[in-house]
């Protein structure tokens, strides 16, 4: 399925919604943004329901969280232009 959008001002795109029905996504869903090869891709983030049975072990799933926990701080960091900065 291919569609356009428009960048805005803020940097802020919107998915067209045939797109984000088909792939069932909505309000507050996460996505992951990379560029590979020149190109934009987004990937929505999988909760944590469903990464669930992904894990062998018993310790895989909270190591699991406490990586997606600090790679989200992360990430608010750097929106907020803080990066490096002490917590």
């Amino acid at each position: 399925m291919r569609s356009q959008t428009v960048l805005s001002a803020k940097g802020q795109v919107v998915i067209p919604q045939p797109i984000r029905h088909a792939l069932g996504l909505r309000p507050g869903d996460r996505l992951d943004v990379e560029t590979v090869d020149g190109s934009i891709v987004l990937r929505r983030r999988r909760n944590l329901l469903e990464m669930a049975g992904a894990f062998a072990g018993p310790d895989s799933l909270g190591d699991f969280i406490i990586e997606e926990h600090r790679r989200d701080r992360e990430e608010e960091d750097v929106s907020r232009g803080s990066e490096g900065a002490p917590r």
